[in-house]
């Protein structure tokens, strides 16, 4: 199995990166990835199986179309000598589009990885592309989703009632996986919780999605509420730009609250063995890597209702879904914790294994090789 990667944004995330890293590692699979790029764009990653071409100028972003027909023609060129016999778009949107028009250009069938900007950016806000999304989930051969929860939310509320059906035959729900780090350094804990004093941690970046200003008053509220037990909320996580650095200033000086700006994997194995519950709020989340770390530490888990890592489990099997503005869900959910402790980690750390990436991998071969009878007969556009 040759496969052709497209993803514009090989650099903003590792996650993708893993993904080629991971099937490149199964026998009978290779794989390259186009990573298109303005000019001086360096690679994060420097493998020969990345072709990083310099074709994009910086107003492209801005013009959907014209974007793609001019990546459609560099890439047709680039790879005109080249078998491949399949092709993954790593989003929706940005690389869908030219997914769908390489497979019909080529005569190969593709899959797409519908991802967090998928549903919340472009679904979402950008009406005028709904149609076009839809119209490449409907050409490809599988699709491939972090979460049920993204999956039916998709299905619901931009997709066609008449193609819904069709759409859902061929979709996978595949989380993604985290670094073999944390699977041999797991972590089960032994220690009773003492009750007295609950120990809150978030691991991520510091900024409006992640929604830490009103997790800090949860906290807050939980301490005047509960006379015998006193929670801390430990921040590890760094800002991006100014407008994150409003947040932190708001949370550095709260009481119950401690700011960690950085902390490189050794330490932060030490601070999910110390902490006891794991909690992140954010408003949208993709996936959530950090979910599947704390759990490789035997951590309880509170996350988001309705995004990228709610439904992995069923609810309350290694933690508690909320919805992130709901104060008394928050309230819920920690109390629900603390009396089911025990049980919430040991699970935590059994199913902590769902996300290594060689599993993962071979989910992602298997969803790659299904076969639909739809390839080639819908209209494209």
């Amino acid at each position: 199995m040759n496969i052709l990667h497209l993803n514009s944004n090989l650099n903003r995330s590792k996650i993708h990166y893993n993904i080629v890293e991971s099937l490149n590692s199964l026998d009978s699979v290779d794989g390259r990835i186009f990573f298109p790029t303005e000019k001086n764009e360096k690679v994060k990653h420097n493998k020969d199986y990345i072709d990083k071409i310099n074709c994009l100028s910086k107003y492209e972003k801005y013009f959907y179309f014209y974007r793609n027909r001019h990546l459609s023609r560099v890439s047709t060129d680039l790879y005109k000598n080249t078998k491949f016999t399949h092709i993954l778009a790593h989003s929706l949107f940005s690389n869908g589009k030219l997914a769908m028009d390489l497979s019909e250009k080529l005569s190969i069938p593709y899959s797409v990885i519908v991802t967090n900007t998928d549903v919340n950016k472009y679904f979402k806000k950008m009406i005028h592309l709904r149609k076009n999304g839809e119209n490449i989930l409907k050409n490809a051969t599988s699709i491939i989703f972090t979460s049920a929860a993204y999956k039916d939310r998709v299905l619901k509320q931009y997709i066609s009632s008449d193609v819904q059906k069709e759409i859902n035959e061929k979709a996978l729900c595949i989380p993604f996986g985290i670094e073999k780090f944390w699977i041999n350094n797991n972590h089960k804990l032994e220690n009773c919780l003492d009750k007295e004093k609950i120990k809150l941690l978030y691991v991520g970046k510091i900024n409006k999605n992640k929604n830490l200003i009103f997790l800090a008053d949860c906290v807050q509220k939980l301490n005047k509420e509960k006379n015998k037990t006193k929670f801390k909320l430990t921040i590890i996580g760094e800002c991006e730009n100014s407008k994150d650095m409003k947040i932190k200033n708001n949370l550095i000086n709260r009481e119950y609250i401690e700011i960690i700006d950085f902390s490189n994997k050794e330490d932060l194995l030490s601070y999910y063995r110390s902490a006891d519950i794991f909690i992140m709020i954010s408003k949208t989340e993709s996936f959530g890597l950090v979910y599947a770390e704390a759990m490789t530490q035997g951590l309880p888990l509170i996350y988001t209702k309705n995004e990228g890592f709610d439904r992995q489990f069923e609810d309350n099997l290694v933690g508690v879904p909320v919805d992130p503005t709901s104060y008394v869900e928050i309230k819920e959910a920690v109390n629900y914790v603390i009396d089911n402790h025990g049980k919430l980690s040991n699970n935590a750390f059994e199913h902590s294994k769902t996300f290594l990436w060689e599993n993962i991998a071979i989910r992602f071969k298997e969803g790659l090789l299904t076969k639909n009878n739809t390839f080639f007969t819908h209209k494209r556009s």
